[in-house]
């Protein structure tokens, strides 16, 4: 694990202590984002969203990012998507937290290259 990774770790969960009525599992994540109504899926269109604001401010403090998004973006439907996709292959992971299943997905799907 390299100390990037950590140090978002750590800081995710200094800025969000988790709380019960916060702390949501992969497999909750998951399915908000596949919840029929609109709360829900805002809701997980604003986690992965937030996620994806974080990693492009990181170069702005350090100059490695946790996943490389394509230039032209990532709109909240293709985080959706992507996540809901690593998901489905990874459901031994969904009574883990969501915050670490977000970064293992988006690293998976837009990892870095050097």
């Amino acid at each position: 694990m390299n100390a990037n990774f950590l140090k978002i770790l750590l800081v995710l969960g200094v800025i969000h202590l988790p709380s019960p009525a916060f702390a949501y599992t992969t497999g909750e994540l998951a399915n908000a984002c596949i919840a029929g109504d609109r709360a829900s899926i805002r809701y997980c269109e604003g986690y992965l969203g937030g996620f994806n604001d974080l990693n492009a401010l990181l170069p702005a403090v350090d100059k490695n990012r946790i996943f490389c998004a394509p230039k032209e973006g990532l709109a909240p439907e293709q985080l959706k998507l992507v996540y809901l996709r690593w998901a489905a292959n990874n459901q031994k992971d969904w009574d883990n937290s969501a915050r670490v299943s977000v970064l293992l997905a988006m690293q998976q799907y837009y990892p870095c290259r050097s």
